[in-house]
């Protein structure tokens, strides 16, 4: 057995399943590891890599990456760290398996902050959590699915592009960024609203920590140096507002788009009969909430990839669910509808990281195996037990499409997704054509040009573009949905901070409170306000100010907080 091998029996020993029958290890190895089939040019790179003689090698040939995908980037966790995880991960059968060993990527501190970012390897699953010690705070695993690190044409994944920890006050306390580094990555940049920052680099990760953020302060792109000095980078596309909006892809996946044979009266009879296939929820960390008004008593769940952490449960009334952790997504229809579509009912939920999704689903009686198809041309079966299914899928990978097949491997159905959770798309164009609606100038000299569009769709896109280079964009709901005045962004530009927000009726006009009692009134412009921050405010230190918002009368609609300061 290799470095880069799974050690399947161990692993399997440590799973904790309920078998109806004697375990047969041959049929839980087939059916719960993802299959992956590779377009030619591949398949000779994968018999080529069965001929690698030196470490070398067998690294050039999975492009860096041999660390993760042999489980073994960075160090040991600490043993108190371990057992952490694994009281953590124990409470719940929607977990990694037992076992599952946590390695130690990166250590650092910032702002007097001690962070930890840990990772691991679950069968086709690679994830990281980040642990911020002095906060008494810690991330949910973030994952991505193996394929995307093995087939990665960049010297870096993004696993979490941009989150934050917030204090009592509901405040950001800490914005972070990480992701898998290959080896030999020498420097990874993180471009965000106010500026440039260097990451830290260390286990074949790279983390980025900002302390005390200012209000909306999101990522823009990642960059990163890799092996052979050639920068390469990841732009985020990143929107502000209240609705973030995403081009939609113009890639296709590859795969079977016409149904060869059709199942007659699509059904799951083990459901019907109210059979007790898997275990209930009584296996499940699930808060009191979910278990009065989500989760039935009587519904079934199944682990369809026992290496992964994604449940699969139905209820008799036509509910899907998926579980990860104590998270907890549910679709329900009534009997006709569930498999109107033929062969397959899917739902799309989070995928356990803002770079990935889960497609979760329920195939009915004659359905053998289901592949996915992605847009990059891989094929990977989808893991299927008691006819349900899990997969997680990277961001990178949609659109892709679900193909189920019959026991003579013909074609039942096929069915496209495209990463819905991502926001609703936008045509390219709705940034085009925007036209000048105010010009702005900060106190130190930084000066704006405020452009806005027409509504289209409902929606009402805008653009800043500042003299020192920063151009912030975002999209407006026209229709009455969300707060009533809302800070977007504040955004520095040179010395100088500007305050981007938008409002929605009845609010006509808003003041900018500071907490020496000062007041900047404005009048929004299409919902749109930008005003700069006083030259007295413009301080390294974090400062707190409120955005209040009035009808016509001048009575007060609502009130926002938000925090600002310069960086030195």
């Amino acid at each position: 057995m290799s470095d880069i091998d799974l050690p399947l029996p161990s692993a399997l020993d440590a799973l904790v399943p309920e078998p109806r029958r004697e375990p047969d290890w041959l049929d839980v190895v087939v059916r719960a590891r993802p299959e992956v089939w590779r377009r030619p040019l591949v398949l000779v790179l994968a018999a080529t890599l069965l001929v690698l003689a030196t470490a070398a090698g067998v690294t050039a040939a999975l492009g860096g990456f041999d660390a993760w995908l042999s489980g073994k980037p960075g160090k040991p966790a600490p043993a108190a760290e371990q057992q952490r995880f694994e009281a953590a991960n124990g409470r719940t059968w929607a977990a990694f398996p037992k076992g599952t060993a946590l390695r130690e990527l990166i250590r650092t501190t910032v702002g007097g902050k001690t962070y930890v970012l840990f990772g691991f390897r679950s069968g086709n699953t690679l994830c990281l959590k980040l642990r911020a010690v002095s906060l008494g705070h810690s991330t949910d695993p973030a994952c991505t699915p193996e394929s995307t690190v093995a087939h990665s044409t960049s010297p870096i994944v993004v696993v979490n592009s941009d989150f934050g920890f917030q204090d009592r006050h509901a405040r950001a306390s800490s914005e972070f960024s990480f992701g898998i580094a290959a080896d030999g990555v020498s420097h990874v940049d993180v471009v965000a609203a106010d500026g440039r920052h260097t990451a830290v680099l260390g286990g074949n990760a790279y983390l980025w920590v900002e302390n005390e953020p200012n209000t909306g302060n999101r990522v823009l792109g990642i960059s990163a140096v890799g092996a052979n000095g050639k920068r390469t980078r990841v732009s985020l596309a990143t929107t502000f507002g209240e609705f973030g909006v995403f081009s939609p892809s113009t890639r296709q996946p590859t795969g079977p788009t016409h149904v060869q044979a059709r199942i007659v009266h699509p059904a799951i009879r083990w459901v019907l009969r109210r059979e007790k296939r898997g275990f209930g929820s009584d296996r499940l960390d699930l808060n009191a909430f979910t278990r009065a008004h989500i989760v039935k008593a009587g519904a079934r769940f199944v682990k369809p990839d026992p290496f992964s952490d994604i449940v699969v449960g139905l209820e008799d009334d036509y509910c899907l669910l998926v579980v990860q952790g104590g998270g907890v997504a549910s679709g329900c229809s009534d009997g006709a509808a569930f498999f109107s579509r033929g062969s397959m009912s899917v739902m799309t939920s989070g995928g356990g990281g803002v770079q990935s999704a889960t497609l979760a689903g329920a195939a009915p009686d004659g359905v053998a195996r289901v592949a996915m198809f992605d847009a990059n041309g891989q094929q990977i079966r989808v893991p299927l037990r008691d006819n349900l299914f899990g997969l997680r899928v990277a961001n990178s990978q949609f659109p892709v499409r679900l193909v189920a097949y019959d026991r003579r491997g013909r074609v039942v159905g096929t069915q496209m997704f495209r990463n819905e959770l991502g926001g609703s798309t936008l045509a390219p164009s709705a940034f085009r054509g925007l036209r000048t609606v105010d010009r702005v100038r900060g106190p130190k000299g930084a000066t704006g040009v405020v452009r806005l569009g027409h509504t289209a769709h409902g929606l009402r896109c805008w653009r800043i573009d500042f003299g020192t280079g920063e151009s912030p964009r975002g999209c407006i709901q026209i229709f009455p949905t969300g707060p009533w005045v809302s800070v977007n962004l504040v955004q520095p530009a040179g010395r100088d901070l500007f305050v981007i927000g938008q409002t929605r009726p009845p609010v006509t006009t808003v003041e900018l409170h500071f907490q020496d009692g000062r007041v900047l009134q404005l009048r929004p412009t299409g919902r749109l306000f930008v005003a700069a921050i006083p030259r007295p405010y413009l301080k390294n230190r974090r400062q707190i100010a409120f955005a209040v918002g009035y009808d016509g009368a001048h009575r007060v609609v609502q009130r926002q907080g938000f925090v600002f300061r310069i960086r030195p």
